[in-house]
């Protein structure tokens, strides 16, 4: 079953269905500038209105054993304001209504200090952050000598990560424990942030809603309030304030080849919306540089400050993980420009006599074609179609991920898409990972079919929308959450080169098959659509499909 059809069956609950005798319900009060100070927040007479029972700020004293928790409130409230839709109050009251309500009715006295919202607006306003460099060889002066040359730039937007859902949980205090109810995955720091021992705090998590933003934030706002009231307390936050944004980059790629068309450089720059985060994710592009046959590297990534809800999921999409995005587009359209398969000519940069890395990924590679990747019975090969209003596009990509010990995995995508009367439609998806598993088969492909559809969504995510003069985001809802499955999607893993790969985890086998999926859907979509597509996500029209 699905998680929807869970839910609205009754067979399984979200920390938003959950009701407690006296529960206190929870509103924030959010700052609409991306950048600033919060001078004075004004309750007005709200207080006095039968049912509001309080409005916590930074500076509210909070009574009894709650008092322990004004260094956090304070850290959570904080007036200094780095993105729109941060939360700078909170209103407790009787109902949700009226914790609504109130929450409207307060005014805040702002300065406002000039934002930067974009790549382009950080770097002329000099907020950079020093750059990171890798290199191996002298890109530079070998691109002087290539004999074919190509130079891109690519986009990538900054989008909200998840659907545009509230962030629910709920509290109780049951002497000097704490029950918490919410979405997701249990935070491993929650007991160490309250300065509670493990067996304190009990986390009942909710699967339904699992691909909504993390729920830590009203964790503890609940957590604290309900310390302060002695009563069970529900907060509900917005996703704009949940502080889970994918950042922009922007990749400027130049790939050089020598004779026979043999690569000979590579020379990246760049710019991440983001403070450095995973710099194992900068490192792939690297090795897939190196696996590809490049001998000369460069990688000049600038990290920028932008007022944008930053990224808080450890070891999650973070902008830094969409490098790669530049390289696998980019030998796209240097196979078209050479009149090359885009498979044929990954295959023959590795080369047959590869071995270790190379050859797991030629594996990889490999397995794509026994997947049927040319015309099978009964299949139009892209297009060809009979119907001239249906028009066919396959794109390829590689998939690499490094583990926290170091190792190195690979993979391949193919995505078959399809523009049928003007609508783009996303048909089959092939996955091969080069892999052992350490759990379950029938576990691991189902870890491998979601992360791939939680990366076909965040692929496809609209940009997030912002007012220049405030930053406040303004598409969160239709656009935001639009969720895209395809017709039929394949996985397989391969162990080669036999016995040299490691067995790998559900975390890892999930990163390795969320790699490189963006890259696959554009090179699939340019291939449909007939035109090159170098920004992600592109503005196009996708149609909903059906659960894989």
């Amino acid at each position: 079953m699905t998680q929807p059809l869970l839910q609205v069956t009754g067979l399984e609950r979200s920390a938003a269905d959950v009701r407690l005798p006296s529960l206190v319900y929870g509103w924030p009060v959010l700052c609409t500038l991306s950048h600033g100070e919060v001078l004075e927040i004004e309750p007005g007479d709200i207080q006095r209105n039968k049912g509001v029972l309080a409005v916590l700020t930074a500076d509210s004293p909070l009574i009894g054993e709650a008092s322990r928790f004004s260094g956090l409130l304070r850290a959570l409230l904080t007036p200094t304001v780095t993105h729109s839709g941060q939360v700078v109050a909170l209103v407790l009251a009787e109902t949700r209504q009226l914790a609504q309500t109130a929450a409207a009715q307060i005014s805040l006295r702002v300065r406002a200090e000039t934002a930067a919202l974009t790549v382009s607006a950080a770097l002329s306003a000099g907020q950079t952050e020093p750059p990171l460099r890798l290199n191996s060889g002298q890109a530079a002066e070998s691109l002087l000598g290539a004999r074919t040359f190509l130079k891109q730039t690519y986009r990538t937007a900054s989008r909200l990560l998840g659907s545009p859902v509230r962030g629910v949980a709920t509290a109780v205090w049951r002497g000097d424990a704490l029950t918490v109810f919410a979405v997701g995955q249990p935070d491993p720091e929650l007991a160490s942030l309250l300065h509670l021992s493990q067996d304190k705090l009990l986390m009942v998590m909710s699967a339904v809603g699992a691909v909504a933003c993390g729920g830590r934030l009203s964790s503890l706002l609940a957590a604290i309030g309900a310390a302060h009231l002695d009563r069970p307390v529900r907060v509900e936050l917005p996703v704009v304030s949940l502080g889970r944004t994918v950042a922009e980059t922007v990749q400027t790629l130049q790939l050089g080849l020598g004779s026979e068309d043999r690569p000979l450089a590579m020379l990246l720059h760049g710019a991440v919306g983001s403070p450095i985060e995973d710099r194992a994710a900068v490192q792939t592009v690297m090795d897939l540089a190196t696996i590809y046959g490049f001998p000369h590297c460069e990688l000049s990534l600038v990290p920028l400050r932008l007022h944008l809800p930053a990224e808080t999921q450890r070891g999650g999409p973070s902008g830094w993980h969409e490098l790669g995005f530049s390289l696998e587009v980019a030998i796209e359209e240097l196979a078209v420009q050479l009149g090359i398969d885009p498979l044929l000519l990954r295959q023959q940069w590795i080369g047959e006599g590869a071995t270790g890395d190379g050859a797991a990924l030629l594996g990889c590679l490999k397995q794509l074609n026994q997947f049927g990747v040319r015309a099978q019975a009964g299949e139009s090969p892209p297009n060809t179609s009979r119907d001239r209003s249906v028009r066919l596009g396959r794109g390829f990509a590689s998939a690499v991920h490094r583990t926290a010990a170091g190792t190195r995995l690979f993979g391949a995508h193919l995505v078959d898409a399809a523009v049928v009367d003007g609508r783009i439609e996303l048909r089959r998806h092939r996955c091969v990972l080069g892999a052992r598993l350490s759990i379950d088969g029938a576990e691991a492909h189902s870890v491998v079919l979601r992360s791939l559809e939680q990366a076909r969504r965040l692929a496809l995510q609209c940009e997030l929308g912002m007012m220049t003069r405030t930053g406040w985001t303004a598409r969160t809802c239709e656009a935001g959450g639009r969720s895209v499955s395809v017709q039929q999607c394949e996985v397989a893993f391969v162990a080669l080169p036999a016995g040299e790969l490691p067995a790998v985890g559900a975390e890892d086998l999930a990163r390795l098959a969320g790699s490189g999926v963006a890259a696959s859907v554009v090179n699939a979509l340019s291939a449909a659509l007939g035109t090159r597509i170098r920004s992600l996500p592109p503005l196009i029209r996708v149609s909903p499909r059906g659960p894989n």
